[in-house]
């Protein structure tokens, strides 16, 4: 078993990098600019879906091996934005737990995870 902060099959360490997206985040603009500002997002991030989708494809410039998305409630934003926003945690989530370079784990609360799964076809899957 690994220590806390030891370095990983990725190279880098298995302390988490966690972001909390919590109730007060109510739109796409908020939602974004949590997760970029909590996972340290480069400069060029554009602040939009397809940015969002890019940064959580490459991840290149954490050094945690560990990526966590921690939801305290499904965000209120627009059906069509949801879908979007969880379709893309999907991928991120399947590329990077495919590969030994990073994992992103998912978070939402018990109650949410069936509506979660549902809309994501199973793609995303609570514990």
């Amino acid at each position: 078993m690994k220590e806390r902060g030891t370095a990983a099959a990725g190279g880098g360490t298995d302390c988490p990098i966690v972001a909390v997206v919590g109730t007060e985040v109510s739109t796409t603009k908020e939602l974004l600019d949590t997760i970029a500002a909590q996972l340290r997002f480069p400069s060029y991030f554009g602040h939009n879906w397809d940015a969002l989708d890019e940064c959580l494809q490459d991840l290149s410039w954490l050094p945690e091996r560990v990526i966590a998305i921690r939801h305290e409630g499904i965000p209120p934003i627009a059906a069509d934005e949801l879908l979007t926003y969880l379709s893309i945690l999907a991928d991120a989530a399947e590329r990077w737990n495919a590969d030994a370079t990073h994992e992103l784990d998912v978070g939402f609360p018990s109650p949410e995870w069936a509506v979660v799964e549902r809309l994501t076809r199973g793609r995303l899957r609570g514990a």
